[in-house]
Parts: C-alpha cells; structure tokens; sequence
C-alpha cells in the first residue's frame, strides 16, 4: 500500500536524478562537438542549423534506449541496479 507508493516515489525520484545527469552529459558533449565542427567549417546559417539537429539527435540516440529501459522498469532492484551501473559506465558520482 502506502510503503510501496513511498518506495517506488523515492526510487523513481532518484532515478530521475540519474537521468538528468545523463542529459546533462549529452548537453556537454553536444557543446563540445559542436565547438569543434564549427571551428574546422563555414558552413551558412542554414548548414549550422542542421547540423547542430543532427548532432544533437545522434548525441541524443545513444542515451535513448537506455533510458527508455530504466523509465520502463517496475522491480525496486532492478531499477536500482540499472541506476548503479549506469552511475559506473557513465563514471557519476552517486545522486
């Protein structure tokens, strides 16, 4: 009943911590690729548009499925297994 309402809150609080650290990850490397490509083009405005959808989108891919798998999880212990891993893979300090 209750106990399990305030488990599964707490729990999926903490893994929307984890995910958001993930993003935030996707923003830095974004930002650092796209620093990179704009220093080595010239591309017009349009071009630069593009572009940063694309690399953007591609940044965005390789996290998606992951999170998707942890958004879809039920069991306690397996979301917070997954949420450890993901902390050591992505080399995070505990949330």
């Amino acid at each position: 009943g209750k106990v399990q309402e305030v488990e599964a809150w707490v729990v999926n609080a903490q893994l929307d911590a984890t995910i958001h650290k993930i993003n935030k990850m996707c923003d830095d490397v974004y930002k650092e690729t796209w620093d990179l490509i704009e220093k080595k083009t010239n591309l017009s405005q349009k071009d630069e548009q593009n572009m940063q959808k694309i690399v953007k989108s591609c940044i965005g891919q390789v996290v998606k499925t992951p999170i998707n798998q942890l958004k879809g999880m039920e069991k306690k212990s397996e979301i917070e297994s997954m949420k450890s891993a993901l902390e050591y893979l992505y080399d995070m300090e505990e949330v």
